[in-house]
């Protein structure tokens, strides 16, 4: 299996769009993804490296040293719940102060109101 191929596997798995991964590697487009799937051209180690983190997996996973039953990280967990927690924390990164704190107090208040439906 090739690095292009590893890479849309594992994408796929985490049901992730060519797009989803362009846009959280800091691409213009999916062709680049594209392009990265069909010929796995060549990579710096850098990319390498945020390709993996990305697709929760290891460097050694996407450049077919390691066995993937072995590296793929957080399989069992719900992958597009893990998405959507680490796409809130990439907006979080991106939002002021005054509205990091507005955002904290309504999640807080959106968690007790679930707490007290619970009961």
């Amino acid at each position: 299996m090739t690095i292009g191929e590893r890479i849309k596997e594992r994408r796929e798995a985490l049901g992730m769009t060519q797009q989803e991964l362009a846009d959280k590697l800091g691409y213009k487009s999916r062709s680049s993804i594209n392009k990265i799937e069909m010929n796995g051209r060549n990579l710096k180690q850098s990319k390498i490296k945020a390709i993996a983190d990305v697709l929760q997996t290891t460097p050694g996973y996407i450049m077919g040293w390691d066995n993937k039953e072995d590296y793929i990280i957080y399989d069992s967990i719900s992958h597009k719940g893990l998405i959507k927690k680490i796409t809130l924390m990439e907006y979080l990164e991106k939002a002021s102060e005054p509205n990091v704190n507005r955002l904290y107090d309504y999640m807080k208040f959106l968690i007790m109101q679930e707490k007290e439906g619970d009961k």
